[in-house]
């Protein structure tokens, strides 16, 4: 029996990696996984999306974070809610790092009522310099961030001055989506924004 085995002798993560992808059933692997504290890779052969949200909640390789974002659109509810609470739990990583998070996830962020908007607009402010016009529009109608609905017509608009909106004008400044924005020069609470 594989488990008492686990129990009594020590064993390398490769061989832990092969005993997961073997056909064991999920409720031995579960009990087998128990047994490790050790960071295991979420990405094996046969792997159950039982085991892969146990993986991810209890042995979570941090080195995976990345390829673990872009796999959020290929598994079930449980595991992308597991996901979506890594994203959440490591913002700080995620937000100062060079991660690219899939639309699939971030649209799943921006409709949840459970997330504060300052958060939905963090999470956006990383996915704007990867994303078209057109799924800019579409992030624009459920995000919290009425003044930039018409940012991208012709004309100048005015938005109010802060940290959130600096950010989010100076990426459609790089991306060419805008001519050009400044402090407006009677009342410095406002950007004139011409596009």
């Amino acid at each position: 029996d594989y488990v008492n085995i686990f129990q009594s002798i020590p064993f390398s993560i490769q061989e832990f990696s092969q005993i997961l992808s073997s056909d064991l059933t999920n409720d031995q692997k579960l009990t087998i996984l128990g047994l490790n504290s050790s960071p295991v890779s979420a990405f094996g052969d046969n792997y159950s999306e039982e085991i892969v949200d146990y993986i991810l909640q209890h042995n979570l390789d941090e080195s995976e974070i990345q390829r673990i974002l872009q796999s959020y659109a290929e598994h079930d509810s449980l595991v992308k809610n597991t996901i979506l609470n890594i994203t959440l739990n490591k913002r700080n990583v995620i937000t100062d790092g060079s991660f690219q998070l899939p639309i699939e996830l971030c649209n799943d962020i921006f409709k949840s009522d459970h997330i504060e908007n300052g958060i939905k607009i963090e999470f956006f402010t990383i996915l704007l310099p990867h994303i078209d016009r057109k799924t800019f529009n579409s992030c624009l109608k459920i995000l919290p961030l009425p003044e930039f609905k018409n940012i991208l017509t012709t004309g100048n608009k005015r938005i109010e001055a802060n940290a959130i909106n600096e950010a989010l004008l100076s990426i459609l400044k790089e991306k060419g989506w805008i001519k050009e924005f400044s402090l407006d020069a009677n009342d410095n609470s406002f950007y004139d924004v011409y596009s």
